[in-house]
Formats: structure tokens, sequence, C-alpha cells
């Protein structure tokens, strides 16, 4: 079974995290929704839970399987993480051989947050972990995926260790970390090299609780319940006030909570907006979801150097530093500037369509066809 309209949420959760970080001064920058959808990435990590615990949640009995299953992940995300960084890397490169002629350079090539060290953390997967005192490293939007990938591993540790009560302690561990990121934290739950592992651990078991939850209902009232289109409507507007009024405040802590109560509704739902999220334009966002996010911070960043570029050639003021120190592109005004906006999501679905084909795609059916990835297949016995 496939939680179809759950793919589609993702696909939508990616479009809102890249319209969050397109770095053009237009009305979409005002937006408190806009400017508060980090949040979406939790909704990623209650979503994994889920889906992972669907999916993989009785196959884990012990090493032998766990190995299978990590090298299932690491084919899933770590070709087109790859890839990505290698574009990263290629317009360092650049910004090196040009001596300083590339537009946007904030620093020298290779130091600060594209350094050799984050190079390698990030290669293999590990700079979520806080070992670097930066805010984002490359590819920025990659620090989820690391995060992930090592809860991927701790789940699977969990699982074999503690067998059925693994649930009571995946809870503990989320608890510890939803009190580090509300004490420790600076920013609370917009937290990503720093804190992003705890909110991470937090998130994944609250879908990994959601899905026992919906296991649950369905073996004693043979079936999960169906929601309705109030309900589904109930959820978006709650999701939306949320993300719109909560900011980086303590409350932002419970954000897990709220987008586990959602993909509870939606993975059983029944109403006009299931409906909607199972249509083939939506389902097709879900496919692309994870090249969506991961590759429009290149996209970005090409953005970021055209206009440096144009700023240095032309003598326009293109660019403009915000008061909390982010650098923005001004086309001419709010409104001339939000004519930016539908071109950019299209050429990131565009690239996306094709990182989806040629990179996810051949990359997931690389690993998963090593032998190690494969299950175990028994001989048939003998019959007596």
């Amino acid at each position: 079974m496939r939680f179809h309209t759950l793919d589609s949420w993702r696909g939508v959760c990616a479009i809102l995290v890249a319209l969050m970080h397109f770095p053009f001064l237009g009305h979409q920058y005002m937006l408190p929704f806009v400017r508060d959808s980090y949040l979406f990435v939790d909704f990623f990590f209650v979503l994994s839970g889920f889906v992972i615990t669907h999916a993989y949640g009785g196959k884990l009995g012990d090493w032998r399987s766990a190995g299978r299953f990590m090298v299932r992940r690491i084919g899933r995300v770590w070709p087109l993480h790859i890839f990505a960084l290698s574009l990263f890397v290629a317009l360092e490169l650049a910004k090196y051989l040009l001596a300083g002629h590339l537009g946007g350079a904030q620093h020298a090539p290779f130091t600060g947050a594209t350094s050799i060290e984050t190079l390698f953390t990030n290669i293999f997967l590990i700079h979520a972990t806080g070992i670097h005192d930066v805010p984002a490293s490359w590819n920025g939007p990659s620090w989820s995926i690391s995060a992930e990938f090592i809860v991927y591993g701790l789940f699977a540790l969990v699982t074999i260790a503690f067998g059925s009560r693994r649930a009571v302690v995946l809870v503990v561990l989320s608890a510890v970390c939803a009190a580090v990121l509300l004490t420790l934290s600076p920013k609370y739950m917009n937290a990503a090299m720093d804190f992003g592992l705890a909110r991470c651990v937090f998130g994944f078991t609250v879908g990994h609780l959601v899905y026992l939850l919906h296991q649950r209902q369905a073996r004693q009232s043979g079936g999960v319940p169906k929601y309705g289109s109030w309900i589904e409507a109930a959820c978006l507007t709650l999701v939306g006030l949320f993300i719109a009024k909560v900011g980086q405040t303590p409350l932002s802590v419970t954000a897990p909570l709220l987008f586990g109560v959602v993909v509870h509704v939606f993975a059983s739902g029944d109403g006009i907006f299931t409906g909607l999220l199972s249509t083939r334009p939506f389902r097709l966002l879900g496919e692309l979801s994870f090249s969506i996010y991961m590759m429009h911070g290149f996209l970005i960043e090409m953005l970021l150097k055209l206009a440096g570029a144009l700023e240095k050639t032309t003598g326009w003021p293109v660019k403009v530093t915000l008061p909390d120190e982010s650098v923005v592109v001004s086309a001419g005004g709010l409104w001339a500037t939000d004519t930016f906006i539908l071109p950019y999501l299209a050429a990131v679905v565009i690239v996306s369509w094709f990182t989806y084909r040629l990179i996810e795609l051949p990359g997931q059916r690389l690993f998963n066809n090593l032998r190690i990835a494969r299950p175990r297949i028994e001989a048939p016995q003998p019959a007596l």
C-alpha cells in the first residue's frame, strides 16, 4: 500500500520551502506564512517516520535486514545529494579560477561554509551533527538529509535492540530532543546544523507513533476511519494559521504534533482535498519532491551569482542587504520582482524532473540491485 496523498503533501511542502528560500524581494518575501515555511521541513520528518515505519517497521529483525535497509536508504538519498554537491563544488572551483570575477562571492573559495572540511562531512552525510560552527554548508537544505540518514540508522538500531518496545525508547529520545530544542536552540525549531538532528528525531518519532495509531485503529475497527472534507479543511486552516503566527517562538516546537494530526487525517482522508491531492499534477509534485528540495538551492545560488555579476558589470543596485544580513535581489519594486516567482518555480520543477529521471531513479536501482540490498530468499524445503 502506498499513501499517494501523503506523497503529494511532500511535494507541496517542497515547493513551499523552495518559495521560502527564493531571494527576490517581492510580496512573497513579506508574507509571514512564506517566511516561516521552514517548519514544513518538520512535515518531512513526520512523514518519514510514518512511511518508514509502514515500509520497514516489520522487516528490521537482525543486522542483515538492517544492512539491507541502510543500503536502500543510501540509494534513496545519496546519489542526488552527491550530484547536487558536485554542482556546488563546480561553482566554488569557478570562483577560484575566476579570482573574484564571479558575481556574489561572499568569501574566499573553499573557506567557511564551503571549506574542504565541510565538503568531506557533506559527502558522508554527517554535517548535521553540530560539528561545524556554520549555519549551513554547501547545499544548504541537505542538512535535513544528513539528519534523516542518521535517524534511519538510529531507528534500525533501536528496533533491533528493543523490538516491540522501540516506541517507548523513541518517545524518551524525542522528549529529550524536544527539551533540548526548547532550552538550548537559539531559534527553537528553526535549527539546522546545530540542533537539526534533535529536530529530526522528534518529528520522526511523531510520525512513527501516528502510524502505530493508524494500524491500531485498523485492527480494532476493521479499517481506519475516513475523514471528510470539513476535517481536512480544518487541518489546512490550522496549518496555515500556525505557520503564519508561530514564527520562531517556543510554540514552534509543537509543530511536529500538529503535523502528526494532519498526516493521520490525510492518510485516510476521503474528502475533497484528498481528492485534489490525488490528482496527477499533485502526485507528480510528490514524485519530484526530493529533487525539488535538493535542487532549488543550486538554482538560487546561480540566480545570486547572476545578479552579482550584473551589478558588477552595469553598476545597477540589484542586490540588497536586509537588517537580518540576508542578501536579496530587488528587480524594480515588489510588483516587478513578483514576476520572477512563477518562472523560478517552473524552472525548479523542470530541473527536478530531469534529476528525478536521470539521477534519482537510476541511483535507487543501482543500490537496490546490490546483493546486500536484496532480501534473501530461502530455498524451498523438499516435501516429506
